[in-house]
């Protein structure tokens, strides 16, 4: 069987051997932050990434990961912000939710990304995890040129335009 590489887009760079009838298709939910710092024209973003040898370049993307039995997406997205990036942060809005598709070992996952504002309270960047290989803070012009994943950066630049509040009890992601 062929290795698949997808991107976020659903779009893989190799072909899967299984024809597509075959394909099982899996429904996966993670919540991440947008995680902000400065005042206007001096905003900055954190954002976590790998070297891809293959592709000669760094990815750059915003902190994410998947829910633990009985964990709410706020409780997750604040924990995972934490742990890839090394910050403790406050959630100070919802930013919204992406969908998108890829191929992996032969399996179509369609995932749904519930995206929360966030800022710093603590913590330092040297403590981050090991998912990923680099964490780092960028002005926000810089950080949506930088950013691997062209759905993140249409949330970032309409997040930084003014967030949504959370509504209260919106356990509904």
């Amino acid at each position: 069987m062929t290795k698949n590489s997808a991107d976020r887009t659903g779009e893989t760079s190799a072909t899967d051997q299984q024809p597509p009838s075959a394909r099982r298709t899996v429904q996966a939910f993670s919540a991440g932050g947008i995680v902000l710092r400065g005042q206007d024209m001096q905003r900055e973003i954190l954002l976590v990434g790998r070297d891809q040898q293959y592709r000669g370049s760094q990815l750059w993307a915003l902190p994410k990961g998947t829910p633990i039995p009985g964990e709410s997406a706020q409780q997750t997205a604040l924990r995972e912000v934490r742990e890839e990036t090394g910050i403790e942060v406050a959630i100070t809005g919802f930013a919204g939710v992406i969908a998108y598709s890829f191929l992996e070992r032969g399996t179509r996952y369609r995932k749904r990304v519930a995206y929360y504002t966030m800022v710093a309270i603590g913590g330092d960047t040297s403590l981050h995890d090991h998912e990923y290989d680099f964490v780092a803070w960028f002005p926000l012009e810089e950080a949506r040129h930088a950013m691997r994943y062209t759905n993140e950066a249409d949330l970032v630049r309409k997040t930084t335009e003014g967030p949504m509040p959370i509504k209260p009890g919106d356990n509904s992601l």
